[in-house]
């Protein structure tokens, strides 16, 4: 077995484990109330979707015919690499941000860091995008959903 594919199927086994995880977590809360879905519902339901395709790429990984196994190193192209870090490094700093700088005000400013980094476009088309998509978001959620997101210290 390939360096690669050991990277891959670790991987594999981590996306099975944390969608185990989020469903044993979002038992703990409630799943069905008398109104409806309740709280873990939706959580529960993501960690299935998780580790169910963890758990096919897993799989799949597995049945591949040894001539088809991947490999060579895995992370060749380090420009590839060094964007998937920044969006990692942007989404932790999200997390991070939102409850003291709000949902708007992070999400706006985390967009433009990540559409900067996916693919270089002029400052007016990246700026422009965020604040229109996140504000969308925004009053999708707040007003629509009627989901309370954080405010920051700005009221917003």
């Amino acid at each position: 077995m390939n360096n690669h594919r050991v990277v891959e199927q670790v991987f594999n086994l981590f996306w099975i484990l944390l969608g185990i995880g989020i469903c044993i977590q979002s038992v703990r809360h409630q799943l069905w109330n008398p109104d409806g879905p309740g709280s873990g519902f939706i959580p529960f339901l993501t960690g299935l979707l998780i580790g169910g395709v963890g758990f096919l790429l897993f799989l799949g990984e597995q049945l591949k015919p040894s001539e088809q196994k991947a490999t060579g190193k895995f992370w060749e192209n380090q420009v590839v690499l060094k964007r998937v870090l920044y969006l990692v490094g942007s989404l932790c700093l999200m997390a991070f941000l939102m409850p003291r700088l709000g949902f708007l005000l992070t999400s706006t400013l985390a967009s433009i860091l990540m559409i900067r980094v996916i693919e270089p476009k002029k400052w007016v088309t990246v700026v422009s995008t965020s604040v229109l998509s996140c504000l969308l978001i925004y009053s999708l959620f707040r007003f629509l959903v009627q989901i309370k997101l954080p405010k920051g210290f700005l009221g917003f």
